[in-house]
């Protein structure tokens, strides 16, 4: 029985190192997938800011246009008063150069709100970029250490799993199926066996029948813990 004791030992060392370097397997590529996407919404977002500020360099271009043409007409208006001599006309002539000089202050407001608008994207912009390329220096770093470690952890890791085929088969088919239940459940913590404590299972501290551990001190058979599943085993002095 002290054979079969090693064999769980081995076993359970077996099963935890599995899980640890299937945890660094599974995680890390999710967790630089994750670092992927980040970088996929910053780029997305410097797109968004590009498209924006050429919107808004077109805007001012058109606004510039409207306040040339707008001096333009005044300058025009301007000159036409000093032609006038009826005050009908003068009074219509008045009418449209308030008009234009109220259209000039309005879109020089506008110009002044794209220009703030403009100057604001361009900081974000450089911001996201700066940003953008930092995570992308972080990112190549991290999927190499990370390439490099899978590339390290597999051969171990499948040697690990033919391994523990192996150990498997030295036990009946009932003991396996419990093994891999052992194996596949969280609640176990990687914890496959329990010694035998004062007439309690080592693991989760219930009494077990005192029938059980007389048999488990023999050591004739393997038995299971009726309350938490665990391999019982007794440990000679």
């Amino acid at each position: 029985m002290s054979d079969k004791i090693e064999v769980m030992r081995e076993l359970s060392d077996i099963i935890k190192e599995l899980k640890r370097i299937k945890y660094y397997i599974e995680e890390k590529p999710r967790e630089l997938e994750d670092k992927k996407q980040e970088l996929k919404k910053i780029e997305d977002r410097i797109d968004e800011i590009d498209e924006e500020h050429e919107e808004l360099k077109k805007d001012l271009a058109q606004i510039e246009m409207d306040l040339e043409e707008n001096r333009l007409q005044l300058k025009k208006y301007n000159n036409q008063m000093l032609l006038v001599k009826k005050e009908k006309e003068y009074n219509a002539l008045n009418n449209e150069i308030y008009y234009t000089k109220t259209k000039i202050e309005n879109l020089n407001s506008q110009k002044k709100e794209k220009q703030i608008k403009i100057e604001e994207n361009r900081k974000k912009f450089e911001e996201l970029k700066n940003e953008r390329n930092d995570l992308k220096e972080k990112l190549k770093e991290q999927e190499e250490k990370v390439n490099e470690k899978l590339e390290e952890l597999k051969p171990k890791y499948d040697k690990l799993q033919k391994r523990k085929k192996e150990l498997y088969k030295k036990f009946p088919q009932d003991i396996r199926n419990k093994l891999k239940g052992i194996e596949n459940s969280e609640k176990y913590q990687n914890r496959i066996m329990a010694k035998v404590n004062k007439g309690m299972c080592g693991a989760c501290k219930m009494n077990l029948p005192p029938q059980m551990v007389a048999e488990i001190r023999k050591g004739n058979k393997i038995y299971t813990c009726p309350y938490c599943g665990r391999l019982l085993f007794w440990e000679q002095k």
